[in-house]
């Protein structure tokens, strides 16, 4: 049966006759040209068939893949250790087949740092959308995982200016006092912040959202429920800080 890789029928050799040397080594010939077709044993058990190392620089990305398309297929993966980081919407062109945009889940354009320095990134081929969507946020996620681990806390009575990768446990028991962020955060840089002393109510805490937005809205932000804690994550110049 005709497939991808070998045709059996055009080495046959006629039933009752005898097979030439070259008859056999012209469909062993052949055979090798099939196998030449597939994956080699050490991508197949490293499970690189896929990867590559992209060229290019931040936002515009090349790859050449080892096993060449001849086209863009919906659900194609490609993975690849990205040469720089993104600043936002990014582009990618995959074995000179054309360039195509990259995106989040939601056909949403990359924020900055999605792909991080000599990342792995792993996409796949939407062709309704004709995009490629980014099927796993490296840096995002190694920045929560990591602020987890590091945020430092401390107890505040009295106004601060907020850094990030911080924890503040605010005691407003003695009075109101003003939690300022920081005036030029990165996307993903977070805070986070505890009622300590359980005054909230009678004692606001009042966040100043020094220039940038909070949730969306060009206001301070006044916490007035005893208990409350917030951790607040930056997404950028559209909404600000969120919760």
């Amino acid at each position: 049966m005709p497939n991808d890789y070998f045709e059996s029928s055009t080495s046959h050799v006629t039933d009752g006759t005898r097979a030439k040397a070259a008859d056999i080594n012209n469909a062993l010939d052949a055979l090798e040209t099939g196998l030449d077709k597939l994956p080699s044993e050490a991508h197949t058990k490293r499970g690189t068939i896929n990867y590559v190392v992209a060229t290019g620089s931040a936002d515009d990305y090349a790859v050449t893949l080892p096993y060449a398309p001849t086209t863009y297929t919906d659900g194609m993966e490609v993975v690849f250790k990205a040469p720089a980081a993104n600043t936002g919407a990014s582009i990618i062109n995959v074995n000179s087949l054309g360039v195509k945009s990259v995106v989040r889940k939601g056909n949403t354009a990359l924020l900055a740092g999605d792909i991080n320095t000599s990342g792995i990134v792993v996409i796949r081929y939407n062709s309704t959308l004709s995009k490629f969507e980014l099927q796993i946020l490296t840096t995002t996620t190694t920045t929560i995982y990591t602020d987890i681990l590091e945020v430092d806390w401390s107890v505040i009575t009295s106004a601060t200016n907020a850094a990030t990768r911080n924890g503040y446990l605010c005691d407003t028991s003695a009075g109101i006092f003003t939690l300022t962020l920081p005036a030029a955060p990165s996307v993903g840089d977070r805070i986070l912040i505890k009622d300590a002393g359980g005054a909230f109510a009678l004692y606001n805490l009042t966040i100043a959202r020094n220039g940038k937005l909070i949730c969306g809205f060009a206001d301070d932000l006044i916490v007035s429920e005893n208990y409350t804690s917030l951790d607040m994550v930056y997404s950028g110049a559209s909404y600000g800080w969120s919760f």
